[in-house]
């Protein structure tokens, strides 16, 4: 009589089995087998992986989409709710600080202006805020860009000057201790806050005002054409107050002046209250030769037909929109361009204002 064997009893687990559904690896595999997939050299452990990974790079977005949770409100700034008052001190504190110009070894900023220079960065051409200036370098701006001849100096550590030493570094040798003790009293300067400007429109609409409406010098044509090349003529709109220390630079920058009055007449800056070149915008003698004498030209006349060439789109677009008397009452030239007239200078400037109406094709 044949015994049956019976079966082995069933072990049972120690802890019970977790309620969740189980999830095989291996299924996405047969699924491609069956298919009709003949490729054996693919390599089955690398398409589980993936699978793996897969469900974990969805698991991960998840967690971070639901991590971004807007701040409550007890945490969040009131700014646009403060008074008109507080928020203009706040700008204030934001933006800019005017250039400081050292005099006699005191530095101050008694003159509220913004000084620009011309800079390429990564072979595109734009503008650098100056926030420091000496003495020296803004009396001899006017020949021949002295800026840009000092600050090389500084870099090869030769000092501002010739006949001042450098510390090797780009910097200035201090021979005083009182210059280090007021050094170190100085604040440090603010640079440009243009992001701010960027973080809604009410803001730009409140700070914009307060950063274009400032005096605003550029060492040269140059840097006005590449600061004025990337204003927005909503931004143009708000400039009030320009003025030029060097009108011409050198030989192969002097066609910068017409494009540079180009464009600001392209983007509309049309609202300013003052422009000023300062130094002279060339040399004007008595007559063309002593041989012509017959043919003299009066040099309030040639000044005018200089500024005419010049000048002459961005002075259309102020007649057309405010009249032929402002355009050439805001337009202001120095007095070194008379250097050589022998009459009043008062009389030099009535000679020189009838002339640029004339060109102008305004009616007297």
């Amino acid at each position: 009589m044949s015994t049956l064997l019976s079966a082995p009893p069933a072990t049972t687990s120690r802890y019970p089995k977790r309620k969740r559904d189980q999830v095989r690896y291996n299924d996405a595999v047969e699924e491609e087998s069956e298919s009709g997939d003949d490729s054996e050299d693919s390599d089955t452990g690398s398409d589980v992986s993936e699978y793996a990974n897969s469900r974990k790079r969805t698991k991960t977005r998840k967690t971070q989409a639901g991590s971004f949770k807007p701040l409550p409100k007890h945490k969040i700034f009131p700014f646009l709710s403060l008074p008109a008052e507080l928020r203009n001190r706040i700008y204030d504190e934001c933006l800019p600080d005017t250039t400081r110009v050292d005099r006699n070894g005191v530095r101050f900023r008694d003159q509220k202006e913004l000084w620009f220079c011309s800079k390429s960065r990564f072979y595109r051409r734009g503008v650098q805020y100056i926030n420091e200036l000496d003495e020296d370098q803004v009396d001899t701006l006017s020949y021949g860009g002295a800026y840009y001849v000092s600050r090389n100096r500084q870099r090869r550590g030769r000092g501002r000057w010739p006949y001042q030493g450098g510390t090797g570094r780009g910097r200035i040798s201090r021979n005083t201790d009182e210059n280090s003790e007021d050094e170190k009293k100085l604040p440090k300067p603010r640079g440009l806050c243009m992001p701010l400007l960027a973080v809604c429109k009410q803001i730009y609409h409140e700070a914009a005002p307060l950063l274009y409406s400032q005096n605003l010098v550029f060492t040269d044509s140059a840097a006005m054409m590449n600061f004025a090349s990337r204003l927005s003529p909503r931004t143009a709109l708000l400039l009030r107050n320009i003025r030029i220390q060097n009108w011409i630079s050198t030989r192969s920058r002097k066609s910068t002046r017409f494009a540079a009055m180009a464009v600001l007449a392209a983007k509309g800056a049309t609202n300013l209250e003052g422009f000023h070149i300062e130094n002279r915008i060339g040399w004007f003698s008595t007559g063309w030769s002593s041989r012509t004498a017959e043919r003299e030209q009066k040099i309030p006349k040639r000044v005018a037909r200089q500024v005419y060439r010049d000048c002459y789109p961005w002075l259309e677009a102020v007649m057309a929109a405010k009249g032929a008397d402002f355009a050439i009452d805001v337009l202001g030239i120095s007095e070194e361009n008379f250097q050589y007239w022998n009459g009043d200078f008062g009389d030099a400037m009535k000679m020189y204002k009838r002339e640029l109406r004339r060109l102008l094709g305004a009616a007297n």
